[in-house]
């Protein structure tokens, strides 16, 4: 953790730019809708208020401010509205300078502790600058949640390493809220900045090393984006499950921010299939054909012997017995060859290889066997048939998607 100084200003800096972004909404801006349910932009607003007001009061009066969390009941979320609701009944033009005044208030409150001094909070006992940077975490979250609903892409700034260092010393909150035993382990992470610095934090020596942008990180542990949707990844299989549960708030974890899209992620031991290649012929991939990279034909599907070439054609059609004879030379070409088959005993084979079988073949099924030859290669010609196995392809992409 940074020194105190360096917090308290880097809050205050956070603050005015989240003001500025404020000031600049119409009274319809402020009853929009949030991406916490059933708060708008209003609710926001009054529950930061609210939670700076308890911080002040938490580093000015530490006894006033144990009162207050005594008289607190069981219920997170009637307490949180009972904060906030006086803050909530006031118009635009007044709960924005409220929120102002309870901003700075609790940053001069606790820039006044003596260092090394623990201030009561809700959970237990932090030191001023813990409670500073927590500060940090709430303009983070809620003015994510503003800029959501009014539709604002923000700009980040490295002031968010605060909000690092504080999600880092409660990594155990994830674990709490659900009743799990955190791992006996330490977390390695390689964070980059938004002004592109690297940040190495945690164990060095880990072997669970979580890494990404620090903004994803920082979206992660507040919960304000599915996991799905950040860049933030893990190492090792106990890593990953602290990346699902992940939060650097002490409460209730609330439901899950839905993912911006279907992709679903593998577990970190998987393996990753590779994607089709796009370059492959189409005959590689249409079902039982075979595709040659040499040549670029293709054998027709069924087929033991490759397709006649075309120039054949022209060749065999002046040759007697062709269709250009007709139909009448049949009858004559079938009884030469019947009489021919029983001179030669039959011996089709030895027929087909001599010079006179070939001949023979010529001039009696030649007709019949270029017609064959003519359909084979129309086959060739047309497109290959596409099948379902080819629509959806076995060795596409794996995405898989794991709700938190």
């Amino acid at each position: 953790m940074k020194d105190k100084e360096v917090v308290v200003s880097d809050l205050l800096a956070e603050g005015s730019r989240l003001g500025a972004l404020l000031a600049d909404l119409t009274p319809g801006d402020w009853q929009r809708p949030t991406p916490a349910p059933g708060w708008t932009v209003a609710h926001q607003v009054a529950h930061m208020a609210a939670t700076f007001r308890l911080a002040a009061l938490s580093g000015s009066d530490p006894a006033a401010f144990r009162h207050v969390v005594s008289q607190l009941s069981d219920d997170f979320d009637d307490n949180v509205d009972k904060a906030m609701a006086g803050d909530l009944a006031l118009p635009p033009e007044e709960l924005l300078p409220r929120w102002k005044q309870e901003l700075t208030a609790s940053a001069e409150a606790l820039a006044a502790v003596p260092a090394g001094t623990s201030v009561p909070w809700l959970v237990r006992p932090l030191p001023a600058v813990v409670l500073v940077a927590a500060g940090v975490m709430e303009l983070f979250a809620h003015g994510q949640d503003i800029a959501d609903g009014i539709g604002v892409q923000r700009t980040y700034h490295d002031s968010i390493r605060h909000l690092v260092d504080f999600a880092l010393l409660n990594w155990d909150f994830g674990y709490q809220v659900r009743g799990e035993t955190p791992p006996d382990a330490a977390f390695r992470y390689e964070l980059t900045a938004p002004s592109g610095e690297v940040w190495i934090l945690g164990n060095q020596d880990s072997p669970h090393t979580v890494s990404g942008p620090a903004v994803d990180f920082c979206l992660l542990v507040t919960r304000r984006r599915h996991r799905d949707d950040l860049a933030v990844t893990a190492s090792s299989a106990v890593a990953d499950h602290w990346l699902d549960i992940a939060q650097a708030y002490r409460g209730p974890a609330g439901p899950a921010a839905a993912p911006a899209s279907s992709r679903r992620r593998p577990p970190a031991d998987a393996p990753r299939h590779p994607r089709p290649d796009a370059t492959a012929p189409e005959a590689a991939r249409a079902s039982g054909a075979v595709a040659s990279r040499v040549a670029g034909t293709r054998r027709p599907p069924g087929r033991c012997r490759p397709p006649t070439a075309p120039a054949e054609a022209p060749a065999a059609a002046g040759r007697p017995g062709s269709a250009a004879e007709g139909r009448e030379s049949r009858p004559q070409a079938s009884s030469r060859r019947s009489e021919k088959a029983v001179a030669e005993g039959g011996d089709r084979r030895r027929r087909c290889r001599g010079a006179r079988g070939r001949s023979l073949r010529g001039r009696s099924g030649g007709a019949r066997t270029r017609r064959r030859e003519s359909a084979d290669a129309a086959k060739d010609r047309s497109p290959p048939r596409r099948t379902r196995k080819d629509a959806f392809p076995s060795h596409g992409p794996l995405i898989f998607r794991k709700m938190a």
